[in-house]
């Protein structure tokens, strides 16, 4: 932490990391909101998981 890129770099991770962890908190509450029925949120995160899968079976 000594150096001024490092931190730099750091924060910026730190950040990046955050924002992803909190986009299906975010998701999840926009389509309750929208909707208000739980089974479009699970078709939702369903349709955000399912290429995640098929491409990690690819890889």
């Amino acid at each position: 932490m000594r150096q001024r890129e490092f931190r730099w770099f750091f924060a910026g991770r730190l950040v990046s990391l955050l924002g992803s962890s909190m986009a299906p908190v975010a998701l999840a509450f926009g389509v309750l909101d929208a909707s208000g029925n739980p089974w479009d949120l699970g078709v939702v995160l369903a349709a955000h998981m399912v290429p995640l899968l098929a491409f990690l079976l690819v890889v």
